[in-house]
């Protein structure tokens, strides 16, 4: 069966797509012998044999593995300077595989290793859009207007326009604020020169999501292979060619689920429910990590108690919907 000469290399663990296509370009791939210089070329990867600087291919098992990548650690297969890779972090596996992304050395949190050029590639190369979330901690207090107007109208980065997909602001701790902000773009750096932009330095950064994986499971420094369910959605977002087609990537950030309603379609006594407020009764955990300020209910002159002071709520935005899970936002972005 025939395929494009890219495509095999990537399956054989050399580069991603993108990159096997630059490596064929600067020649330095031969097929039977002859040196190709154009990545369109088909091959029949039982018959042709292809050598990539000199090196035969051939098509290994694809192994995948998620690493929780740590403070002062390099995103790199080696390093010149002898510093700490990722690569020394990983368990003995038989199999060669390479970090898909980039983390710089401040930054923690996931990172997909992978041999599996195609999957790589899909999780790259921005015109699948495959989002990354971080967890940031910025110092001083960045308003939420400033953030709904981040996550409608995007930031200019030099030449670039950036426009995180998600922006939400989970809290205030003393005098930093900490956020949860999604890309897809793939700019370098990308979050810490936006906060930069907007006169706030990061912190610190925690990478929690890329698509549909998290780091469930995992501990500071850990590895461990993705289970057959991760690889099975993963699969069907490669196909799809939008990992958010197959399902909700953000189940925790969405607004409480009202009750059942009484008679004529009124809530019943005792369940009314603030819309974009966690419900403790189905929902304790989140109430619990809200960032409301709680105020003691202070006694009346009278002698009973007055109503406590409105809890703040988590507030989040996104471009075309405007603020998510609360009133006010602009239906239109």
């Amino acid at each position: 069966m025939e395929e494009r000469l890219q495509k095999y290399m990537a399956r054989c663990g050399i580069a991603s797509r993108r990159k096997s296509e630059e490596l064929i370009a600067q020649g330095l791939v031969e097929v039977n012998g002859r040196v190709v210089r154009e990545p369109g070329v088909r091959i029949d990867s039982r018959r042709d044999r292809v050598r990539v600087e000199g090196k035969a291919l051939s098509v290994e098992k694809n192994a995948y593995y998620l690493h929780y990548k740590v403070k002062g650690v390099t995103t790199t297969v080696s390093d010149d300077l002898g510093r700490k890779t990722v690569m020394d972090c990983l368990p003995a596996i038989p199999e060669r595989v390479y970090p898909v992304g980039r983390l710089d050395r401040e930054s923690e949190g996931l990172l997909v290793l992978t041999n599996d050029g195609e999957l790589a590639n899909y999780l790259t190369h921005p015109a699948f859009g495959v989002e990354k979330t971080y967890r940031v901690t910025a110092e001083g207090r960045v308003e939420p207007e400033l953030m709904r107007e981040l996550a409608q109208k995007g930031i200019r980065l030099g030449p670039v326009l950036v426009k995180p997909t998600r922006v939400e602001l989970v809290r205030y701790d003393n005098d930093n604020t900490i956020a949860l902000v999604s890309v897809s773009e793939g700019v370098n750096r990308e979050v810490r020169r936006i906060f930069a932009a907007l006169g706030h330095e990061v912190k610190k950064l925690l990478r929690v999501r890329i698509g549909s994986l998290t780091l469930a499971g995992l501990k500071r420094g850990g590895a461990r292979a993705l289970t057959p369910k991760e690889l099975t959605n993963l699969r069907k977002g490669m196909t799809a060619s939008d990992p958010a087609a197959a399902k909700d990537l953000f189940p925790a950030w969405t607004a409480a689920k009202r009750k059942p309603k009484g008679p004529r379609g009124r809530p019943k006594p005792g369940n009314r429910i603030r819309r974009g407020k966690p419900d403790p009764a189905t929902n304790s955990k989140s109430a619990e990590r809200s960032p409301a300020f709680r105020a003691k209910p202070k006694s009346s002159p009278k002698g009973k108690p007055a109503a406590s002071k409105p809890r703040m709520a988590r507030q989040a935005w996104t471009p075309s919907r405007g603020r998510a899970g609360g009133k006010g936002g602009s239906k239109n972005g």
